[in-house]
Parts: C-alpha cells; structure tokens; sequence
C-alpha cells in the first residue's frame, strides 16, 4: 500500500491483560497455515513459533514464560497477571506479499488480493473500501482502489497483472471486514493472471515477516 503506514507505533499497539496462571487453558493446536507471531514484550521484540491468533487478535503464546523470564515487562513476575504491550502479525505461511503489503492467494490461474494483517493494524479502524468493477484490467504494482481509515487513506496495488473477475461487495456494507477478518471474508478482489512469471517477484511469509520487522525498526 503506498503510504507509510508506521505513523505511531504507540497507535498500532494492543494492550491486553494476560493471565499467567491457566493461560494454557485458553490455547488452541496452531493451524499449520499460521506462521508467526511478532509481538512487542515489554520494549523487546520477541518472534513467537507456536502462538495462535483468536478472532479477538489476542496473542496467546505457547512459550509465555520463557518470554516473560527472557524478557520481563512487569516489575514483579510474582503477580498472577501482567500487563503486556502487543504488537500483533498474523503472517499465512502459503500466501505471496508485497511491499506495500498487499497479499494474494493463488488457486490456478485465479488470484485473490487483500490488504495484510500488519498493513490492516497500522491503519486502524477501516470505514470505507472503493473497489473497482468487474472487468477492470489490472498492472503489478498498479493502484485498483482505496481503504479509507480513521487515520488514513491509502492506495491498494495489485501484486499480479490481469482482468479483475470477482469483487467482494461485502465490503459496501461492512469494510470492517478488513481489519476483522484481512485473509478471509475481508479479500478484495480476484484477478485472472496474464503473467503468472510475476509470482516469482513476490515475497514469501519469511521474507515478508523480516521485512515488517526491517520496517517498523525503522520508525
């Protein structure tokens, strides 16, 4: 998305309250498709193999105690909760990313685009989504449409060239859909590919991980 999305990092963080004592009951098996979690302990950045994500982006980590022993936040470890500043990206390891953090799922010839789950948090609460139409001939790297936030407006730039076939209308009524759900019910259009060859230009979910964290260590 071309716009800088990492205008505060304070803005984009979640705070939430986790309970150290039982936090195990409140964990799930990790789909094989999750890939990780980056999350901001205390001031440390710590990346996180075996976290799930709930609908509710609340981060539940395997491995909390390490993390907290490694890398504590709270002045006392004695105390049954602590509170801790979460920074969350939920990355799916069988997606393509681009830079300005758009993603696209292949099935054939037949691409489906959204906006990221790291673009989705910095930009805050979505209120509007202009689509384009069906039919509308798309570029790689070329703008299609918009998401409007509470904080910003920022281009949305299709990772592959081709004919857009599908739009998800849902988001009409219900852009919230973005932020809610970025991988699933909040994709934003399918594109019949005219050059599968630039796949191979796109990041996979390691080289797009370490480029959010290159990225936010720079603002």
């Amino acid at each position: 998305m071309a716009l800088r999305l990492w205008a505060s990092r304070a803005a984009s963080q979640l705070r939430s309250s986790l309970h150290l004592r039982g936090y195990a009951t409140g964990l799930k098996q990790r789909p094989e498709h999750f890939m990780v979690v980056c999350c901001m302990v205390g001031f440390h950045r710590v990346k996180c193999e075996g976290g799930y994500i709930d609908e509710a982006h609340t981060c539940l980590v395997d491995h909390i105690h390490e993390a907290f022993i490694a890398y504590p936040c709270a002045e006392s470890m004695s105390s049954v909760s602590s509170q801790i500043e979460l920074t969350i990206c939920q990355f799916i390891k069988d997606l393509k990313y681009t830079d300005s953090h758009e993603w696209v799922k292949v099935e054939g010839n037949s691409a489906t685009v959204g906006i990221t789950d790291h673009a989705q948090h910095h930009l805050g609460d979505v209120v509007y989504v202009e689509l384009p139409e069906e039919g509308t001939a798309v570029s790689q790297g070329g703008a299609f449409g918009a998401v409007e936030s509470v904080k910003a407006t920022s281009d949305v730039n299709s990772p592959v060239s081709g004919t857009v076939t599908h739009v998800n209308r849902e988001l009409d009524g219900s852009p919230a859909l973005i932020n809610s759900s970025p991988y699933e019910k909040g994709w934003i259009i399918k594109v019949e590919m005219s050059n599968s060859a630039e796949l191979k230009t796109l990041m996979d979910a390691d080289r797009y991980t370490k480029f959010c964290e290159e990225e936010d260590a720079k603002h």
